[in-house]
Protein backbone atom coordinates (compact mmCIF):
# COMPACT_ATOMS: atom_id res chain seq x y z
CA UNK A 1 0.00 0.00 0.00
CA UNK A 2 1.08 3.47 -0.92
CA UNK A 3 0.99 6.61 1.46
CA UNK A 4 -1.65 7.56 3.31
CA UNK A 5 -3.34 11.10 4.30
CA UNK A 6 -6.15 11.83 7.05
CA UNK A 7 -9.09 12.94 5.57
CA UNK A 8 -9.18 16.57 6.99
CA UNK A 9 -5.34 17.25 5.45
CA UNK A 10 -6.78 15.44 1.68
CA UNK A 11 -10.09 17.90 2.13
CA UNK A 12 -8.23 20.80 2.81
CA UNK A 13 -7.69 21.40 -1.00
CA UNK A 14 -11.72 22.51 -2.04
CA UNK A 15 -10.91 21.18 -5.55
CA UNK A 16 -10.02 17.63 -3.86
CA UNK A 17 -13.21 18.23 -1.77
CA UNK A 18 -15.47 18.75 -4.42
CA UNK A 19 -14.33 15.91 -6.70
CA UNK A 20 -14.03 13.13 -3.54
CA UNK A 21 -17.97 14.50 -2.62
CA UNK A 22 -18.81 14.16 -6.16
CA UNK A 23 -17.50 10.38 -6.36
CA UNK A 24 -18.79 9.20 -3.15
CA UNK A 25 -22.45 10.81 -3.54
CA UNK A 26 -22.01 12.92 -0.85
CA UNK A 27 -21.40 16.72 -0.07
CA UNK A 28 -18.39 18.78 0.78
CA UNK A 29 -19.62 20.15 3.96
CA UNK A 30 -20.50 16.63 5.19
CA UNK A 31 -16.83 15.51 4.67
CA UNK A 32 -15.29 18.78 6.68
CA UNK A 33 -18.46 17.18 9.08
CA UNK A 34 -16.84 13.30 9.58
CA UNK A 35 -12.90 14.60 8.97
CA UNK A 36 -13.38 17.46 12.08
CA UNK A 37 -15.81 14.60 13.87
CA UNK A 38 -18.50 18.12 13.91
CA UNK A 39 -20.83 17.21 16.41
CA UNK A 40 -19.66 13.75 17.01
CA UNK A 41 -20.29 12.91 13.05
CA UNK A 42 -18.28 9.58 11.71
CA UNK A 43 -18.95 8.44 8.57
CA UNK A 44 -20.88 4.55 7.64
CA UNK A 45 -18.64 2.10 7.19
CA UNK A 46 -19.64 2.04 3.51
CA UNK A 47 -19.22 5.83 3.37
CA UNK A 48 -15.64 5.52 4.89
CA UNK A 49 -14.90 2.34 2.20
CA UNK A 50 -16.36 5.10 -0.41
CA UNK A 51 -13.77 7.73 0.67
CA UNK A 52 -10.68 5.04 0.61
CA UNK A 53 -11.30 3.78 -2.80
CA UNK A 54 -11.95 7.41 -4.10
CA UNK A 55 -8.88 9.00 -2.72
CA UNK A 56 -6.98 5.88 -4.18
CA UNK A 57 -8.28 6.37 -7.69
CA UNK A 58 -7.78 9.98 -7.44
CA UNK A 59 -4.89 10.75 -5.32
CA UNK A 60 -2.41 11.89 -4.32
CA UNK A 61 -2.58 9.75 -1.57
CA UNK A 62 -5.55 7.27 -0.24
CA UNK A 63 -7.61 7.91 3.29
CA UNK A 64 -7.38 4.92 4.65
CA UNK A 65 -11.10 4.03 6.20
CA UNK A 66 -10.24 2.44 9.68
CA UNK A 67 -9.02 5.97 11.39
CA UNK A 68 -12.54 7.24 9.69
CA UNK A 69 -14.78 4.54 11.55
CA UNK A 70 -12.52 3.98 14.52
CA UNK A 71 -10.87 6.85 15.24
CA UNK A 72 -7.54 7.44 14.92
CA UNK A 73 -5.02 4.45 16.33
CA UNK A 74 -3.67 4.22 19.58
CA UNK A 75 -0.38 6.03 19.83
CA UNK A 76 2.32 3.36 20.87
CA UNK A 77 4.77 4.81 23.63
CA UNK A 78 8.40 6.05 22.64
CA UNK A 79 11.11 3.39 23.15
CA UNK A 80 12.35 6.16 26.02
CA UNK A 81 8.94 6.21 27.52
CA UNK A 82 8.66 2.34 27.50
CA UNK A 83 12.19 2.25 29.47
CA UNK A 84 10.58 4.35 32.47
Amino acid sequence: MGSAMDLITYISDMTRRRALADACATSPDYLWQIATRWQGRRPSPDLAARIEEATARLGPEMVPKEPLIFGASPQQPEADDAAH
